[in-house]
């Protein structure tokens, strides 16, 4: 209108005679600002058209706070797919009832299944019996809020029939009514490291028994030199 001139680049090259400007204030992020021009003659705004363009600007201040949240909820989701999907370590959403729900491609190669072959199992399928029972009670006690996340090493056997060895991390995921909705589970692939520690072992049980052997030998050695003493005084 007449309170304020427009600015000379607006006249010049867009050929703006009037124009109207309100600065909108979305939910999320800085201001932004609506504009009206009126370039085929100078005008003054009444105030209808200024109530008009305020309520109109407002209406907008709410689409745009839709637009932005939308749009910084896919933002997330892709940042949380592109993590989920490229970690080093097995993750999945497990259901209370055990089956898998999302596993990424790192816990497929894991236990050597296809994404779609896995989502149609149970934790419990691929678990070793030997280590079924600890992990059941774990859950156990996170759904009924005794623990709040549990860790292990257990076994999972692999679609080929081969073991390998995990160290698994669980931890529940809960409601606004604090009712548990399903369980996170991280898995890492350790059996590398089983296996140097088994074949530590055997070379500190084959030292061990050469250590044995060695006494047993001296031992024997000894009685032998005096049984030879007396055998020679015999003769």
């Amino acid at each position: 209108g007449t309170e304020k001139a427009v600015n000379r680049m607006s006249a010049e090259k867009f050929g703006v005679q009037s124009q109207m400007v309100v600065a909108l204030y979305p939910k999320l992020g800085k201001p932004w600002v609506f504009g009206m021009h009126q370039c085929s003659y100078p005008r003054v705004w009444t105030k209808e058209e200024d109530k008009l363009f305020t309520e109109i600007a407002r209406r907008i201040s709410d689409g745009l706070s839709s637009v932005l949240l939308l749009r910084q909820l896919r933002e997330n989701e892709e940042r949380f797919r592109a993590t989920f999907e490229q970690a080093a370590v097995g993750i999945a959403h497990v259901a209370l009832n055990g089956q898998w729900l999302r596993v990424n491609r790192k816990l497929c190669d894991i236990v050597g299944y296809f994404r779609e072959e896995l989502l149609q199992e149970t934790f419990k399928d691929i678990t070793h019996y030997d280590d079924l029972g600890a992990d059941k009670e774990y859950i156990r006690q996170l759904l009924s809020g005794e623990i709040q996340t549990y860790g292990m090493e257990k076994r999972y056997v692999r679609k080929d029939g081969t073991l390998v060895w995990t160290n698994l991390t669980v931890s529940g995921v809960r409601n606004a009514a604090d009712e548990p909705m399903y369980l996170i589970a991280v898995v890492e692939d350790i059996s590398r490291r089983k296996k140097a520690e088994e074949e530590r072992r055997n070379l500190q049980d084959q030292l061990l028994q050469a250590r044995k052997m060695e006494s047993v030998g001296r031992l024997a050695g000894g009685v032998a030199h005096d049984f030879n003493n007396m055998l020679g005084v015999i003769l």
